[in-house]
């Protein structure tokens, strides 16, 4: 804890307290706290972009931020807050919204909101009006101006949206049969589809039903897509499910990962766990690979490893989802350690993060926590090999366990989105 010396033996490395590189920090590069004494707020979405800076959703409830030397307070119809910062912190613009709502950043920049809603409202392009339940699709330039809005219309719920290598967006939903999308059908009788739009106005390209049936507990909470242009899609089920591959194992709860073509098109899906597990981080690599974080409920397989409860695990897949290394945090007494958020760094190396309380068991030995909630962070390279680690805490401090982002920038630094903290925390600077 506290600063340590300055010792001017080369770049940081972040494996020591010492500031090696004699600029003043320790890896921590700049930080920014928002919130009220007294109120309750929380980051739901959080986005980089390609050149680093920083977009953020939080909901406000009853509270205020203070958001570039103004107040903004939340009120009868807006209880969420989207910032945006610099790639050095500093506060560049803001709006507020009715509800926090997913969103995206584009290749060139552009941020990119699902935003439900009935009635009219205008998001800068003139009125947008519902057909009963709604969602708006809006997307803004870097400077906050209105590029293009959409309207989805009918019952639809979009979950997640990623822009892929050619430039189109793709959205993750859930639709009802008599969904529109800008005036036009959008679905094909399925509940569950991808639908994809042209990043630069918002015209429709394709849509693409991607469950075949599912029963039960069916929930896919993660989405990307990779590099070489795959849709990837992780969650829990519970019962019989086809993602297009044939069903599923059944029986207890599970985790599943699918993967689909450019165009929707169903490649390969497979039961990831063969008892209760969930799923966390979410990382596509550069080759096809897939890394994969998540925590155990019981005695787990997990390809040929076997995690007893409770655990927490980083885990390398190939293309063809086998696993490929694994590596598991587990706890003891009453201790208590959170799955850990990845991020795919520039050099190739995944680094993570996660918070925990006590004494907790790492695959690189055993920390022990100084506060009432600590935060520990590192990296490892391709093949599972530990690079760095640090933690992060005060005495008496509480570090909320749940991460809301972590995400690489295009120079090697890290983002983190801590969900709540309480007392104080240095992370260096």
């Amino acid at each position: 804890g506290g600063a340590g010396p300055c010792v001017p033996s080369g770049p940081e490395t972040c494996s020591s307290s010492a500031d090696e590189d004699c600029d003043g920090t320790e890896c921590s590069l700049w930080a920014r706290r928002y919130g009220s004494a007294t109120d309750y707020e929380e980051p739901f979405y959080v986005s980089v972009t390609p050149s680093g800076e920083v977009y953020f959703m939080a909901y406000l409830e009853n509270g205020s931020v203070e958001f570039g030397g103004e107040t903004i307070a939340a009120d009868a119809t807006h209880s969420a807050f989207f910032g945006k910062l610099s790639a050095s912190g500093e506060d560049l613009w803001f709006k507020t919204l009715p509800s926090p709502s997913p969103f995206g950043v584009t290749a060139d920049d552009d941020v990119v909101l699902t935003y439900p809603f009935t009635g009219t409202i205008d998001l800068g392009g003139g009125p947008l009006t519902s057909n009963g339940a709604s969602t708006a699709i809006v997307a803004y330039a870097s400077d906050g101006s209105h590029r293009w809005s959409k309207v989805v219309s009918g019952p639809v719920y979009i979950s997640r949206m990623a822009q892929a290598p050619g430039g189109e967006l793709v959205f993750q939903a859930t639709a009802g049969a008599s969904s529109t999308y800008d005036g036009a059908p959008l679905t094909t009788g399925a509940a569950k589809l991808f639908f994809a739009v042209d990043s630069s106005d918002g015209t429709a390209l394709w849509e693409r039903p991607y469950v075949v049936s599912a029963s039960s507990n069916f929930n896919p909470d993660q989405f990307a897509i990779s590099p070489t242009g795959e849709i990837l899609v992780a969650g829990s089920y519970n019962g019989a499910l086809d993602l297009g591959g044939g069903v599923l194992p059944t029986g207890n709860d599970g985790v599943f990962l699918a993967r689909y073509d450019a165009d929707g098109n169903h490649i390969q899906s497979r039961r990831f766990c063969n008892l209760s597990c969930s799923t966390q981080g979410f990382l596509p690599g550069p080759n096809g690979e897939l890394y994969f974080s998540g925590q155990t409920i019981g005695v787990v397989s997990i390809g040929p490893y076997t995690l007893s409860y409770p655990s927490s695990f980083v885990a390398r897949l190939d293309e063809q989802d086998d696993v490929v290394w694994l590596k598991s945090f587990s706890k003891s007494g009453d201790s208590y350690i959170s799955a850990p958020e990845l991020s795919l760094k520039a050099d190739g190396n995944i680094a993570f993060a996660h918070g925990y309380h006590g004494t907790a068991a790492w695959p690189f030995g055993s920390l022990t926590g100084i506060g009432e909630g600590d935060l520990a962070a590192g990296a490892f390279d391709p093949d599972g090999n530990l690079l760095w680690v640090r933690t992060f805490g005060a005495p008496n401090a509480w570090l909320q366990y749940g991460i809301t982002f972590f995400a690489g920038q295009p120079g090697g630094e890290t983002t983190l989105a801590l969900k709540l903290f309480q007392g104080a925390v240095d992370f260096g600077s």
